[in-house]
């Protein structure tokens, strides 16, 4: 199986083809990834040949593992995916967890914009449970998705319909910390994405004709609603800091901070005046 999917996928061009099949084996049978190779023997059962035959075909058209295991770890939470909602990536994580480093204090109030599957928010309240947190989406849908990944994590989050550039359904701050993940990928690169992004995850969590744009109304709303000393957390293109353009407006500052890999990743901002 591990061999003849390997080539398939590779024949599809399918973005790491070995990988691809030993998560999805994995899963299916209940093993570690080491074990495949420890029983690389072992006969698979009619039921498990008939769930890896469905699974092989799914990624072949290049959906995300994602979807087809239906959910990611985020830290130390299960995050359920499906197409309603952009799969949460490590960078992001890395930087939620910078996030929880810098305020290690408890009381205070988040507010997380474009909440998708909720992962931010939800790691948020898990690991500070005193704090209270608000989650803002545009969908309804993708809010819903949100609300059962908040129950089944057992946390409690307050949750609001609107839209990032509006400020329609925003909650009434202060807001000591306002968190996003933007769509921040310009139209002009969703062709030169992986058919598994742009064909699989919602573009409306992706693509943005004006990046600037995105950041300016972030920052905008962002002003009315942070309690003084408040930050705006937000995760960039790495090809476009709005500290860098003047995508914010005046009366910011802040730092960008960089990945494990040396991208800039997220940016840490405060109003000035």
């Amino acid at each position: 199986m591990i061999r003849w999917a390997t080539d398939y996928f590779a024949a599809k061009e399918v973005d790491g083809p070995r990988a691809s099949i030993e998560w999805l084996l994995t899963d299916a049978l209940g093993l570690k990834r080491l074990d495949l190779y420890l029983q690389h023997d072992r006969p698979l059962r009619t039921a498990e040949l008939d769930l890896m035959r469905e699974r092989v075909r799914r990624r072949a058209r290049h959906e995300p593992i994602a979807y087809i295991l239906g959910f990611v770890d985020f830290l130390g939470c299960r995050i359920a995916t499906d197409p309603r909602v952009l799969i949460p990536r490590p960078e992001t994580e890395e930087w939620v967890e910078q996030l929880l480093e810098a305020h290690p204090r408890g009381g205070l109030r988040l507010l997380d914009v474009g909440t998708g599957s909720g992962c931010i928010a939800i790691a948020c309240k898990k690991h500070r449970p005193d704090w209270e947190v608000h989650a803002l989406d545009i969908r309804p849908d993708t809010l819903a998705a949100a609300r059962a990944n908040a129950e089944a994590n057992g946390t409690d989050i307050r949750f609001h319909e609107g839209d990032l550039f509006s400020g329609r359904g925003w909650p009434a701050g202060p807001f000591d910390l306002i968190v996003s993940n933007p769509p921040y990928i310009p139209e002009s690169q969703r062709s030169g994405l992986d058919p598994q992004v742009r064909e699989h995850e919602p573009a409306e969590a992706l693509f943005c004709t004006d990046v600037d744009a995105v950041y300016a109304a972030l920052a905008r709303h962002a002003r009315t609603r942070l309690a003084p000393g408040g930050q705006l957390w937000a995760e960039l293109n790495e090809d476009h800091n709005p500290l860098e353009t003047g995508g914010l407006g005046p009366g910011w500052a802040g730092a960008a901070h960089r990945d494990y890999a040396g991208k800039a990743r997220t940016m840490r901002v405060w109003i000035t005046c």
